[in-house]
């Protein structure tokens, strides 16, 4: 059981996320848990690889952490669903076809792609630049308009 749910067939989670888990603090039940049933897998590079041009393409890249993308490449070598809460890894799923189930939150319901917006001069940008090349100023995160 996960947060009040029950899961059926095999759970994997990867070394990110179970550091994650152990950084917030876990509780002898939850150590339990991942002990008799999680396995811990590592996805490789072409998988990691996959993932991060995909992310690229939707411009979720800035804002998926190392852990992320870790998990989404494993669930593509395992042809597995991803249960996540999180709507980055959520919309990369959807873009490349692999299932999701929300937790607590509604899970997303059309993939998103992102641009970036100068919070200075108000340019769009496609790609991220760490600061505006016109201006000068911060970026930030905006929904791109559907083509």
């Amino acid at each position: 059981m996960l947060s009040g749910r029950e899961f059926e067939g095999e759970l994997f989670i990867t070394p990110g996320v179970l550091r994650e888990l152990r950084k917030q603090g876990t509780t002898p039940q939850l150590d339990a848990f991942l002990d008799a049933k999680v396995r811990v897998l590592t996805p490789g590079n072409q998988s990691l690889k996959k993932i991060s041009a995909k992310a690229d393409e939707t411009g979720d890249t800035r804002r998926l952490s190392p852990t992320d993308v870790s998990l989404l490449a494993l669930a593509v070598e395992l042809e597995a669903a991803l249960v996540t809460d999180d709507y980055s890894i959520q919309n990369v799923a959807k873009a490349l076809g692999i299932s999701y189930e929300a937790v607590m939150q509604s899970p997303i319901e059309e993939e998103v792609h992102w641009r970036y917006r100068c919070t200075g001069c108000l340019k769009f940008w496609p790609e991220w630049h760490d600061a505006c090349p016109v201006c000068g100023a911060s970026l930030k995160t905006s929904r791109s308009k559907k083509k």
